[in-house]
């Protein structure tokens, strides 16, 4: 086995690493350790502190990135529907609590964010949901 600086040691468990901000090889392929080194609880969300500049957090999966948003929900609460987004309660992107996550596609993640405020054109609110016929509304009215 290699020898490294006793200074650099696997974010995870500790263990000697080549260089630091590194994990050790069997903390980099398991993506649900490397998901929790990067997860900061605070009483309401839970922050993503490896975030991009728009927020939102991506990570490596089999050679493949994916959003931290999405590894959450499917760690927590099951699959993801093809076709659907994972959209957030709380409207902060880098959140990746699974009870502020929900799934619904591009018209409930547009109604929500025009419903609380977010869009350039909120000053001209909707007294009332304008859910489609036969589906469930998601605001309290």
């Amino acid at each position: 086995m290699r020898k490294y600086p006793s200074n650099f040691v696997c974010k995870q468990c500790g263990k000697p690493v080549p260089r630091l901000g590194r994990f050790c090889r069997k903390c980099w392929r398991d993506p649900v350790r490397r998901f929790w080194t990067y997860v900061k609880k605070t009483p309401n969300c839970w922050i993503w502190i490896g975030a991009n500049r728009s927020g939102y957090g991506r990570l490596r999966v089999n050679g493949k990135k994916i959003t931290v948003t999405h590894l959450s929900y499917e760690l927590h609460k099951g699959k993801i529907p093809n076709g659907k987004f994972i959209c957030h309660s709380c409207d902060n992107p880098s959140c990746v609590n699974p009870e502020h996550l929900w799934i619904g596609n591009h018209l409930d993640n547009a109604r929500d964010m025009r419903f609380k405020g977010r869009h350039r054109f909120s000053h001209i609110r909707v007294n009332r949901c304008q859910a489609l016929p036969g589906t469930k509304c998601l605001h309290p009215h």
